[in-house]
């Protein structure tokens, strides 16, 4: 009865972590010397980032167990952790790829999603 009961537990589990997604129109602030700041959309698994001072670009995003990163043909990843996706206002973290050593640990800037409404 207990191993019914746990793996039930954890699938139940499992499938609510599934359930949030991102989706709908943020503004986009960086926190530092990043001038990357715009409107990004987000749409079943795909995002558009709309710069005011670059070309607009798209990319995926894949949604880990802890981490959501927003990943394009840059060398740029953003990431945003889960409990942040229930709010207005998503704190982000960005990571270069070409950073040596494990690139996650380290993230070379910060800045908000702002929710429009």
């Amino acid at each position: 009865m207990k191993p019914l009961f746990l793996m039930t537990l954890i699938l139940g589990l499992s499938s609510l972590r599934q359930d949030v997604k991102l989706d709908g129109a943020y503004k986009v602030r960086f926190e530092n010397y990043f001038q990357n700041d715009g409107y990004v959309t987000f749409y079943k698994n795909n995002f558009k980032w709309r710069s005011f001072h670059f070309l607009p670009f798209e990319g995926k995003i894949n949604y880990s167990k802890n981490i959501i990163y927003l990943e394009s043909e840059s060398n740029l990843i953003y990431g945003i952790r889960y409990e942040n996706i229930k709010n207005d206002t998503i704190v982000f973290c960005v990571y270069d790829r070409n950073g040596k050593g494990n690139w996650l640990d380290i993230a070379i800037g910060k800045g908000k999603f702002i929710k429009e409404k």
